[in-house]
């Protein structure tokens, strides 16, 4: 017999039945959306550098530098650097790359990170003593300097752009202390040519040396100072994020791929 008291029942039932499909599809939905977006909310690292080359990198402060919100993210990045091959490295140069973040010629705005003594830029110049190599198998963590952080932050806010959700490292410079090492973006292996007497680099340039108009033209000091100590503002600038003690050495207007010392002539 058929009585209210079920079919009051079956409502209750059928509401409940409704509400929870509803629910299920609001959390699918959800999640959907979550998956969906998270690319475009995180930042993210790219290792360019080739698999060839005997180092191998990873972020240590991953969680922080993928934050979309973290402004300070250039400050906080630490790579840590582990020698994979068999080799000393005494000398490690590596580029961080914004390929979003360009300037007014179109290149885009990159950091750079350096271990070792800076005239071992020169994979000939030979070791010293007090020269610390990352023996095989051993680690340490590449920073990039405040004031190439700084300069960056400064033509963000001047511009009042957003950070690069795409961040990008490649290979610069490795020096294995040997005469040996690797360099560009693709790890070339370095090849030493054979210099006469008269062709031979001093290792200090005689007083009466001064550099070449092309020399002086490409001095990446003179910009590095132009681009942080001028009253123009940043936006109208040449800015190189590199740092100052390899500034005098490298000549990064000579070839993107590589930096060639600065030529002198007498």
């Amino acid at each position: 017999m058929y009585s209210p008291t079920d079919s009051s029942s079956l409502r209750r039932r059928t509401i409940l039945m409704v509400v929870s499909l509803i629910s299920l599809l609001l959390i699918s939905g959800a999640r959907l959306a979550s998956t969906a977006q998270s690319p475009t909310e995180e930042r993210e690292f790219k290792n360019k550098i080739p698999e060839h080359v005997p180092i191998k990198v990873k972020l240590r402060n991953e969680s922080s530098f993928k934050r979309k919100e973290n402004k300070n993210w250039a400050r906080e990045l630490e790579i840590e650097v582990k020698n994979t091959g068999s080799k000393p490295i005494y000398y490690l140069y590596v580029s961080v790359l914004m390929p979003e973040f360009l300037l007014e010629n179109g290149h885009p705005v990159g950091f750079s990170s350096v271990y070792g003594r800076r005239e071992l830029a020169y994979i000939e110049t030979p070791v010293q003593a007090d020269d610390v190599p990352i023996l095989p198998g051993e680690s340490i963590t590449l920073k990039i300097p405040e004031k190439q952080a700084r300069g960056y932050e400064n033509i963000r806010e001047a511009g009042r752009r957003d950070d690069p959700q795409k961040v990008e490292l490649h290979m610069r410079i490795i020096n294995f202390g040997d005469g040996t090492g690797l360099r560009g973006r693709v790890g070339r292996p370095y090849l030493p040519k054979k210099q006469t007497q008269s062709e031979a680099r001093p290792e200090r340039a005689p007083a009466n040396c001064s550099p070449t108009p092309k020399a002086r033209e490409a001095s990446l000091s003179e910009r590095f100072l132009k681009a942080f100590y001028s009253p123009t503002p940043a936006s109208f600038l040449r800015v190189n994020f590199y740092p100052p003690d390899v500034l005098p050495i490298l000549a990064q207007s000579r070839q993107p791929d590589f930096l060639e010392p600065l030529g002198l002539k007498c």
